[in-house]
Formats: structure tokens, C-alpha cells, sequence
């Protein structure tokens, strides 16, 4: 998926959209918002969200309609070129319907249905 791209699945009102806000610099150059309208006359939009990489490593809804989102770690090059760095895991957030979204831990990510 395309950030800004519209997607859709599951028993949702109407359409939702990943936005990427960016942000400039080498700190933290991107994040994210998922709008969604939710009636011809209102929009749910979330607080921002990502781990700052510029794009999400993997974007699906679930069986039941809830979009999942998968972000890689960040971290600008000058820290990644210390030989003790090490990436933490990904991190996970699922938007619900209505402007619900949650950051998932790790293990509940793994299960989610695709």
C-alpha cells in the first residue's frame, strides 16, 4: 500500500485512508494518521502514529474489518552505524472503526489474522 492510498475491507461505513505527515529532517521524518469517514458529513481522524521510518512494512485488515498496520524501527544513520546497535522489534498499531487505534505488543501482532 501506497501511503495516502485509500484502502478499504471488512464491514466499514465508508472508505479510510493511511496518510503519511511529514515531518523533514533526519530525527523523525515521517508519521502517520488513518482517516476514515464515518458518515457523508464526518471524518474520524486518529493522532499521529509510526515509528518514524517513512513507510509501514506491512499494511491488512483482518477478518473482521480492522486495519493493521506493521512499522519497522527507526533510527537515523549515525546511530545505526554504531556496531552495538541493535533494531528493536516492529511495532504494530490496529485502527478500528470510528477513530479507535491501539498500539498492539508484539505477540498479539504475530496472531492476527490476515
Amino acid at each position: 500500500m501506497v501511503p495516502g492510498g485509500l484502502v478499504r475491507g471488512g464491514e466499514r461505513p465508508g472508505p479510510i485512508a493511511l496518510i503519511q505527515v511529514v515531518l523533514g529532517g533526519t530525527g523523525c521524518p515521517a508519521r502517520f494518521r488513518v482517516v476514515e469517514l464515518v458518515r457523508r458529513d464526518s471524518v474520524a481522524v486518529t493522532e499521529q502514529f509510526g515509528t518514524c521510518n517513512e513507510a509501514p512494512s506491512a499494511v491488512w485488515f483482518d477478518r473482521a474489518g480492522a486495519l493493521w498496520m506493521r512499522f519497522d524501527p527507526y533510527a537515523p544513520h549515525f546511530i545505526r552505524a554504531d556496531p552495538e546497535y541493535r533494531d528493536p522489534p516492529p511495532t504494530t498499531w490496529v485502527y478500528r472503526t470510528g477513530g479507535r487505534l491501539r498500539e498492539v505488543k508484539s505477540a498479539d501482532a504475530a496472531g492476527a489474522a490476515r
